[in-house]
């Protein structure tokens, strides 16, 4: 009975040696008073509630800004990487008749892939887009016009605009009336939605 206690007893103790788990992962560490404490970066973590709603053509109103969002959104990621791709181009140029070049080859370009796609959109969806453009690049499509294909035709395209409701020079507030479009996108970029 004795050498079954002992055995029972060295395979105890012997499981508890081994059944220690390590691991081949190396922390930044420091040492303080002589202990060593490890330290680690861990991933934001973004905390949405959810918002209640008084009434059901508010939620609806809602759910029809996150459709909106989600369908716009990525036109105004990609026309912020062709922004800064083209101006780059035309920061290169040599003369202003070369820039004025590749801001009309950068108009094409955007025309021939999104004209019909951007057409397609509702009024709604394209003053959502003038906004999220204005975020994703930090200037308005108004002065987007203007440094590319000059004040006239950012005139021409203000007052077109405006005459269907839409204002470009209007600026992105995400602490303001654009605080819900700002969660989307949030909720968008970290994969809630």
């Amino acid at each position: 009975m004795k050498q079954y206690i002992a055995t029972i007893f060295c395979l105890f103790i012997l499981g508890s040696v081994f059944s220690q788990v390590t691991s081949d992962r190396i922390v930044a560490a420091t040492i303080l008073n002589g202990d060593t404490i490890p330290y680690l970066t861990l991933r934001e973590v973004t905390i949405v509630s959810w918002k209640p709603f008084r009434t059901v053509a508010e939620e609806q109103a809602y759910k029809r800004l996150i459709n909106n969002v989600k369908r716009v959104y990525p036109y105004a990621k990609i026309a912020a990487a062709r922004m800064k791709h083209y101006d780059k181009l035309a920061q290169q140029a040599s003369s202003n008749r070369e820039k004025k070049r590749i801001n009309k080859m950068a108009e094409d370009d955007i025309k021939a892939q999104f004209e019909n796609d951007i057409r397609n959109m509702t009024q709604s969806q394209g003053a959502l887009l003038i906004k999220i453009i204005d975020r994703e690049t930090g200037r308005s499509s108004y002065d987007i016009i203007a440094d590319t294909r000059g004040r006239f035709r950012a005139v021409f395209w203000q007052s077109f605009s405006y005459f269907w409701g839409v204002n470009l020079k209007q600026q992105y507030n995400p602490f303001g009336e654009d605080k819900d479009v700002e969660t989307i996108i949030n909720m968008i970029n970290s994969g809630l939605l």
